[in-house]
């Protein structure tokens, strides 16, 4: 039976069978270092204060949305959307007591919300997905007041790198996993979607991930599975991989973009 690759499935508007395996690899993900200071790093960005409305647009399982709530508090409001019920209901469950976020099952390229009615917007790992990114892009310009703020982070997926001796093999593999995406090279677009989209001020700041151990890549990225997927000598591949790791020496990681602009009218 052939292993769902998470990731992937969200890139092909796949709906995921496995629905604890993909939660755990979320959370897992959030509680990486390097994730855990670029969130920070995209809130910082947005400069919330109290009394202000945002919202973050494919919030998935809504912990920024819990935090931008706090920071806004206690006359502003924080909105997380996302199309997935899933997230949607875990986004509610895991709300603190007392906390004021609302979540609303929605598609964040076409919004029921006011034009100008909002004073910042977040989008963290969403536009990899989808088809059409410059719509969620100028949805978000389209919903901001004149002087607010918008962040988007995204990867570019032709920055991912694996420390490996088989670079033919290795370039494949990581070559077909940057192709499963509908926008691998999203991250070095959002600065020129921004622009196109009316923004100004636009700035741009790299962020790199790095995959601190091989168990916790190769569980957060299912890359056992998938190299078997890629490779028809996907074992030997794995063996060199895992003897690379056992010598103290694996790295891997992929670069993301953090842009910021500012809605002038």
């Amino acid at each position: 039976m052939k292993t769902e690759i998470y990731s992937h499935k969200f890139a092909q508007n796949q709906s995921v069978d496995d629905q604890s395996g993909l939660i755990r690899v979320l959370d897992g993900q959030s509680a990486l270092p390097d994730y855990q200071r670029y969130k920070k790093r995209s809130l910082e960005l947005l400069n919330l204060r109290p009394g202000m409305r945002c919202i973050d647009i494919g919030c998935g399982l809504g912990a920024e949305v819990h935090t931008m709530a706090e920071m806004v508090a206690p006359n502003g409001e924080a909105i997380g959307v996302d199309p997935s019920a899933l997230f949607i209901g875990i986004s509610e469950e895991r709300k603190p007591k007392g906390n004021p976020a609302r979540f609303l099952q929605a598609d964040g390229s076409k919004l029921d919300f006011a034009t100008a009615s909002f004073e910042a917007a977040r989008i963290d790992r969403v536009l990899q997905h989808t088809p059409q990114p410059s719509r969620f892009i100028s949805e978000a310009h389209r919903m901001l007041k004149a002087g607010g703020r918008c962040v988007v982070v995204e990867p570019d997926w032709e920055t991912f790198v694996i420390n490996h001796p088989d670079r033919n093999n290795t370039r494949k593999i990581v070559n077909t996993w940057c192709d499963k995406y509908q926008n691998p090279w999203i991250g070095r677009e959002i600065s020129g979607l921004f622009k196109r989209a009316g923004f100004s001020d636009v700035l741009t700041e790299g962020v790199t991930l790095i995959y601190p151990t091989l168990e916790v890549f190769l569980r957060l990225f299912q890359f056992s599975d998938f190299a078997r997927e890629c490779l028809s000598d996907a074992e030997d591949w794995l063996a060199k991989l895992e003897g690379v790791g056992r010598a103290g020496e694996f790295f891997a990681s992929v670069e993301m973009f953090m842009v910021v602009g500012k809605k002038v009218i």
